[in-house]
């Protein structure tokens, strides 16, 4: 987070320019983009940015969101970009929390969200905490029987 508090980590989002909008931290930094992926040429402005900001939000939710977060995921592996996507239907919570094994960075929800989206994230929030704590307990395991450097 860049040695921010928990408070400054919120994204605001700025007009929107050619498809994108500006995300800004709260201290008016820029953090990344936002687009509304509904079509090849916006998906392409989102994977554009990949690389050069912190931050990708697309919000797929009147296309397909799971193939959308897919393709992001794996342009921006290893780049130091982070994932963020919009959620719409609990159904689609579990897919984009552990799309290619690895899960976008965040889910966005919208402030009228539904108690049933909520909780699909709130659980999807809790197997992602298990999910990294087993990677630890794992990776650790490796060192002490020197598998691994440590």
């Amino acid at each position: 987070d860049g040695g921010r508090d928990a408070d400054d980590r919120c994204l605001v989002a700025a007009a929107e320019s050619d498809g994108v909008a500006r995300l800004t931290f709260k201290d008016g930094s820029v953090a990344g983009g936002s687009c509304v992926v509904a079509g090849a040429e916006a998906q392409g402005a989102a994977v554009a940015l990949v690389g050069s900001v912190a931050w990708v939000h697309v919000d797929a939710r009147d296309g397909q969101p799971m193939i959308v977060a897919e393709n992001l995921l794996g342009k921006a592996d290893a780049t130091g970009t982070r994932i963020a996507c919009s959620v719409g239907a609990p159904a689609d919570v579990p897919g984009l929390t552990f799309a290619l094994d690895r899960g976008v960075d965040a889910l966005v929800l919208d402030a009228d969200a539904s108690p049933e989206l909520c909780e699909a994230a709130l659980i999807a929030k809790a197997q992602r905490a298990e999910s990294a704590a087993g990677d630890d307990d794992a990776a650790a395991a490796r060192r002490r029987r020197g598998e691994v450097p440590a």
